[in-house]
């Protein structure tokens, strides 16, 4: 599977490094509505980030952290 890396540079300074694979990219596609000749941003993969960071965060608060143990 071929990856290519993108260093994405945020507005606050920064850097965001993705790699991204093509089934990644077909997965920010569809999640904004693009086709897939589209061509996927840099904005569009950080949507993408942040959106299913959010999710996953209020997912988490919704049921209740639970403190990982190894």
């Amino acid at each position: 599977m071929t990856k290519e890396i993108k260093v994405i540079e945020l507005p606050r300074g920064g850097q965001l490094e993705v790699e991204c694979t093509q089934k990644f990219l077909d997965v920010v596609r569809e999640s904004r509505g693009l086709n897939s000749k589209d061509t996927v941003t840099d904005k569009d993969i950080t949507d993408f980030i942040h959106e299913s960071f959010k999710i996953a965060i209020d997912k988490a608060e919704a049921v209740g952290f639970q403190e990982y143990k190894e």
